[in-house]
């Protein structure tokens, strides 16, 4: 298992892309964040909120493609009714851990 972390100071969300601030580099925000969890984070009152939610999904999104190629990127994500664990709708068999603790997201 590969633990994969982002300290959301560390990434600018700009317009339609992603801005690591270390490189300079841009990737394009569609390509690993989906429609859904875009506009979910937009519902935050607080802009560190969602940038937490906007790494949790370029992380879950990033570890699919490197561990799982042969899947389309941005997934899915639904929610278990019981207990409100998340899961990759068109893929039950792949299980994810999302954490966050202040600026930190694994």
């Amino acid at each position: 298992m590969k633990l994969y972390s982002i300290n959301i100071e560390d990434v600018i969300f700009e317009g339609d892309g992603i801005i690591w601030k270390e490189t300079g580099k841009r990737e394009s925000l569609n390509q690993y964040i989906s429609a859904e969890r875009y506009e979910r984070a937009m519902k935050f009152r607080f802009e560190a909120d969602q940038k937490r939610s906007l790494c949790a999904g370029y992380l879950l999104n990033h570890a699919i493609k490197e561990n799982y190629p042969e899947l389309a990127i941005p997934v899915t994500v639904s929610y278990e009714e019981k207990n409100g664990k998340p899961y990759l709708l068109e893929h039950a068999n792949v299980f994810f851990n999302l954490s966050h603790s202040g600026d930190y997201v694994v």
